[in-house]
């Protein structure tokens, strides 16, 4: 997208007419266009003429702190007009790249000679910073969102061991839409899914006929994220099956489990402070296990 703000200033002085042009495209541009007409006293233009334009730029008033000037040989057309670039130009003070444009408030002076003496033609102020400049060298921004990327599959679940799709080593995907019959992987609704796991698909087992499925997950880098995954999986035994507890300094978030949960979800609490545990159990009527599994955003506190 391109933005244009541009500003003329009509001298009283009837020797230049200038208008002051400032572009700004998606990347910082080289400089600020520049583009006059030189006239005489009487209004005639300076047809085909050489002439030296000199920028200076100050700080804070017109006749502040000069932190950058230039000069930049020109040649007028067939109408008097000449076009330039500040920025561009021979440097005699500082650097372009150099200007703060994120600091105080900025005057632009210039000066023409048509090879006998310097002409003021004035000092005015800037009142729009080149935006691109601006972000050059102005305050950084806050972190923008991790980015991500979009993992879809789709094809026939096959009785009984249908196609599984597991996530890559370093990866964390987030389910948010699927069709068909799954067989393992979504941890009873939960939509997260720890690199190693699988989500698989499955056919019909009362004729083996298949089912078409479909699914959508968004991919992030773990490495990437702000905090940790931590996921694990066994057998839940009746009356005391396994339990993990949060460490000391860390804070878990459950975002997903399958199983018999004992203890710990505080009620459906999906937040685990440290110390605090989530117990998994067997079957209370026939002693069986229970497979269970889960995974957690494990934040620093």
């Amino acid at each position: 997208m391109k933005q244009s703000i541009t500003r003329k200033l009509y001298l009283t002085f009837s020797f230049l007419i200038f208008a002051f042009s400032i572009t700004q495209a998606q990347t910082t541009p080289p400089g600020i266009p520049y583009q006059a007409i030189a006239r005489n006293a009487n209004g005639t233009p300076y047809v085909n003429a050489n002439l030296t334009v000199r920028f200076s730029l100050h700080e804070q008033t017109a006749t502040g702190t000069l932190s950058y000037a230039e000069t930049n040989d020109l040649q007028t057309n067939d109408l008097g007009l000449f076009s330039t670039t500040f920025g561009s130009g021979t440097p005699i003070t500082g650097t372009f790249a150099g200007i703060n444009w994120a600091q105080t408030t900025k005057f632009l002076q210039v000066e023409i000679n048509l090879g006998s003496a310097w002409v003021d033609m004035g000092t005015q102020q800037l009142m729009s910073v080149p935006y691109a400049m601006y972000a050059a060298k102005g305050p950084t921004g806050p972190q923008g969102p991790v980015g991500v990327t979009i993992v879809s599959n789709s094809g026939d679940g096959i009785w009984c061991c249908g196609p599984t799709h597991t996530v890559p080593a370093g990866k964390l995907w987030k389910i948010v839409g699927y069709t068909g019959l799954v067989r393992t992987g979504l941890l009873n609704g939960e939509t997260w899914l720890d690199e190693g796991q699988s989500i698989t698909f499955q056919g019909s087992g009362v004729n083996g006929a298949s089912i078409p499925y479909s699914f959508i997950a968004f991919e992030y880098t773990k490495s990437s994220l702000d905090f940790s995954v931590v996921s694990n999986f066994g057998d839940g035994i009746w009356c005391c099956g396994p339990t993990h507890t949060v460490p000391a300094g860390k804070l878990w978030k459950i975002v997903g489990y399958t199983g018999l949960v004992r203890t710990g979800l505080l009620n459906g609490e999906t937040w685990l402070d440290e110390g605090q545990s989530i117990t998994f159990q067997g079957s209370g009527g026939n002693g069986a296990s229970i497979p269970y599994s889960f995974i957690a955003f494990e934040y620093f506190k």
